[in-house]
């Protein structure tokens, strides 16, 4: 009934990509990825190539070189290197058989660099 109420162009089971595409970007700044950094703040995997404690000591050495990473990515529209990702099984509930395997839910831990 309610979706009686509601006109749709196409069926809403159809879908259409956008129609505007995105041909460049504004390039951003070291204020901008130091903000992105401390509110999500800085959490490594095992695949970065430097450590977390390392990263947080030198982050002001190393904006420049992040900055320039993020450019180059958006300039290219490659996203190389930051594919990779540590998948770990996590537990859904502790309540779960631990061993069984549907009991768990994959987790990645993307690269940070």
């Amino acid at each position: 009934k309610i979706r009686e109420k509601f006109s749709y162009e196409h069926s809403p089971l159809e879908f259409s990509p956008p129609s505007a595409e995105l041909f460049e970007f504004v390039p951003t700044s070291s204020d901008e990825i130091k903000d992105i950094i401390k509110e999500s703040g800085i959490k490594c995997s095992p695949a970065d190539i430097l450590p977390q404690e390392l990263l947080e000591e030198n982050i002001d050495l190393l904006l420049p070189i992040i900055v320039d990473l993020v450019n180059r990515s958006l300039k290219t529209g490659s996203m190389d290197g930051v594919k990779l990702a540590d998948i770990a099984p996590l537990l859904k509930n502790q309540k779960l058989d631990a061993n069984n395997l549907n009991s768990y839910r994959p987790v990645s831990n993307l690269t940070f660099i």
